[in-house]
């Protein structure tokens, strides 16, 4: 790989890099505080900030999560640069309207066990801290990150499905905010992969122009779990056909006249992003894929294309053949793939870290 760009160019490449190192930082920070300080913002410290400082809750919202993190707002150049990234991410939730969503409403349960696996219920405590929409890229600012956190005013109720007391998964304004656009686009014939809490079947099958629903669902219990006390909640339940098969199995050989796809088979990106590979080889020329949290898992792959772009433009010696994980394994195959290309344009790095480029060279590079 080469890169040759002229000076202005090159200062493009050199923020583009920058802006990469704030986006891992950024990124590492808010998951440092849902997974150890979710719980930690008060009603009363934040009047007490509101007080004092004379500004909105939001903005001592912003004030305590950088407090708890140990970052000095003294330091002008940090805060600013935290604000940009942060502050608008930062969402005062209604809990009725959440309350409110035909899912919530309809589908009841407590402390009902089948076998390891128990459905009940959990919340969010007043002003806990969440992740609430995917991640979204500024593909115009250098590929800035933009996260967001959202809280409630008061505790907020969800449903959740354990296995061994441990929470699998869960109805909560993440899933709710993430599904939203592909339920809105998707009809005809559709195919579910992975049944969860059947949160997404439930929201399409409400829709005139769904037919039919399709989930591919390999775990028994799941199943019989969801047909003994949600399905029969669910007031079109006849568009509902439920398939014990694993899913790349029934992709491979069974896909066939359905309009769209929903992939929901992982929690997040870091378990999520070797499936999506995998699915993204499956596809069907004559089917509509959505795929959970898509944005975030393409993000994978973009990170991973600006890693390789740092090192080839800062000359560091790289192997590309050592694989101790799978995003190892990622970056070499990336490597290989571009590895006699040669950049002489920022716009040529533009396009190739654009959803859209990304989105198709998934499907050329052989990492699985």
């Amino acid at each position: 790989m080469e890169i040759k760009l002229n000076a202005n160019d090159e200062n493009q490449l050199k923020k583009l890099f920058k802006t990469n190192e704030i986006n891992y930082t950024i990124s590492n920070m808010y998951n440092y505080f849902f997974y150890n300080l979710a719980r930690s913002i008060k009603k009363n410290d934040l009047e007490s900030i509101k007080n004092i400082n004379h500004c909105s809750e939001k903005c001592a919202y912003f004030q305590l999560f950088l407090n708890h993190l140990g970052i000095d707002t003294l330091d002008d150049n940090s805060y600013n640069e935290l604000k940009d990234f942060c502050f608008q991410g930062i969402n005062c939730l209604d809990n009725q309207q959440y309350q409110n969503n035909p899912y919530l409403q309809t589908i009841h349960f407590h402390n009902q066990k089948l076998n390891d696996i128990k459905l009940d219920n959990d919340c969010y405590l007043p002003y806990e801290s969440f992740p609430l929409f995917d991640v979204k890229v500024d593909e115009e600012n250098y590929f800035k990150e933009e996260y967001s956190l959202g809280y409630f005013k008061t505790k907020f109720l969800f449903p959740v499905v354990s296995k061994n007391n441990v929470i699998w998964m869960s109805i909560i304004p993440n899933e709710i905010e993430t599904m939203k656009k592909s339920i809105n686009e998707v009809k005809g014939n559709i195919l579910v992969y992975g049944l969860g809490l059947g949160y997404y079947p439930f929201m399409i099958s409400l829709k005139d122009n769904v037919k039919m629903i399709t989930i591919v669902e390999k775990d028994l219990k799941i199943i019989r779990l969801f047909q003994k006390y949600i399905l029969p909640q669910f007031s079109n339940k006849e568009k509902i056909n439920i398939i014990n098969q694993d899913a790349f199995e029934f992709e491979k050989k069974h896909n066939q006249g359905y309009d769209y796809a929903f992939v929901d088979l992982y929690h997040g990106d870091e378990d999520g992003i070797e499936i999506y590979l995998k699915f993204k080889k499956l596809e069907k020329n004559n089917c509509i894929y959505h795929y959970w949290l898509e944005d975030s898992l393409i993000n994978v792959i973009r990170r991973n294309l600006i890693t390789i772009l740092y090192e080839n433009y800062t000359k560091t010696n790289c192997s590309y053949n050592i694989e101790e994980s799978f995003n190892d394994r990622i970056i070499n195959h990336l490597y290989l793939h571009l590895k006699n290309t040669t950049f002489t344009t920022y716009n040529q790095i533009k396009i190739l870290l654009s959803k859209n480029s990304i989105t198709q060279l998934i499907k050329q590079i052989k990492i699985i």
